[in-house]
């Protein structure tokens, strides 16, 4: 067995493992040469395992997710350790870069997951498109690192990830856009103002173990807007709130990020319901709410601010969810 970095001439052989396997199948998305290029190159890193010269399984990192972007085995060599080996290569790497939490996603009930459990993950639980996230810890960094517990969520364009210093020019970009802010209080924001909203929404992760994410496109790793969400002192309940930059609006991020951020406070917070504070002329917020199916519950000052409250019950979205 020989475990060497992949390279760009090992792109046929590497997808035709992907298209070869029985579990965790491509269903409707489409990998192509400038996908492997982009995760094997930047930001992330990839491997292949080799026997006698035959390339028989193959793995990618991501460092920019912090996660298993990739890992599959040829089925007619499986059993082998191949898999294991590669796994611990990737897990290496991502430690030795100075990851603290790394995660990844895959189907329920499969070999892989089987081999991730008896390898050191833990599941975290169910994803929107039915995927189980697990996650994996670095030795020494343990629960009680509350800012790394943050998790990774994938949905099928989007990746909603914790807060990082190096968004705080993206974040001031979005802040001081008076289209983004309209609904938002109206005033557009310094950049210093701006540093203070970022350490607020990573500081609500840190004290009350939920909050908004940083929302980027998978594709391309562009940020464009957080969702999530959170409940700061004196406001009316639990909101799922969405905020995606003007440039991409009419595409369906903000109802894609939200569900998946629904799903997840449903699946892991101890709450009956879950509202959004929506102003009243804002149309477009308020067709995201009915999209996900919230519906509109009253009318209530917050911030000195008429706000319409839309809020789905965990039964309603559970119902939802089933269709």
């Amino acid at each position: 067995m020989n475990i060497r970095p992949a390279s760009r001439h090992d792109i046929a052989a590497m997808h035709r493992i992907r298209m070869a396997v029985t579990q965790n199948k491509l269903t409707s998305s489409v990998i192509t040469e400038d996908d492997y290029i982009q995760e094997i190159e930047y930001p992330g890193r990839g491997w292949v395992v080799e026997d006698r010269g035959n390339i028989l399984g193959f793995g990618i990192a991501n460092q920019h997710r912090a996660s298993i972007w990739a890992l599959f085995v040829d089925p007619l060599h499986e059993g082998k350790g191949y898999g294991k080996a590669l796994l611990k290569t990737m897990v290496d790497w991502l430690f030795s870069q100075g990851e603290r939490l790394i995660q990844l996603c895959t189907e329920p009930d499969t070999r892989a997951e089987q081999l991730y459990l008896a390898n050191g993950w833990h599941s975290v639980g169910l994803q929107a498109n039915g995927n189980v996230l697990l996650q994996r810890r670095r030795p020494g960094h343990g629960q009680t690192d509350r800012p790394g517990n943050v998790p990774v969520l994938v949905t099928e364009r989007l990746t909603l990830r914790p807060w990082r210093q190096s968004d705080a020019e993206a974040l001031a970009a979005l802040n001081a856009d008076e289209e983004f802010v309209r609904y938002l209080g109206g005033q557009t924001l310094s950049a210093e103002d701006s540093w203070r909203v970022l350490a607020v929404l990573a500081g609500h992760w840190a004290l009350k173990g939920y909050g908004f994410w940083a929302v980027e496109i998978t594709h391309t790793g562009e940020f464009i807007g957080r969702v999530g969400l959170w409940q700061p002192h004196g406001w009316p309940g639990l909101e799922i709130g969405w905020g995606i930059a003007p440039s991409h609006w009419g595409q369906g991020y903000a109802t894609e990020a939200a569900r998946a951020s629904l799903a997840w406070g449903f699946q892991n917070l101890d709450t009956e319901s879950i509202i959004s504070v929506i102003h009243p002329e804002n149309q477009a917020s308020k067709n995201v709410a009915l999209r996900l199916g919230e519906s509109f519950s009253h009318r209530q000052i917050v911030k000195n601010i008429e706000c319409d409250i839309y809020r789905i019950t965990r039964e309603e979205f559970t119902a939802k969810d089933r269709q």
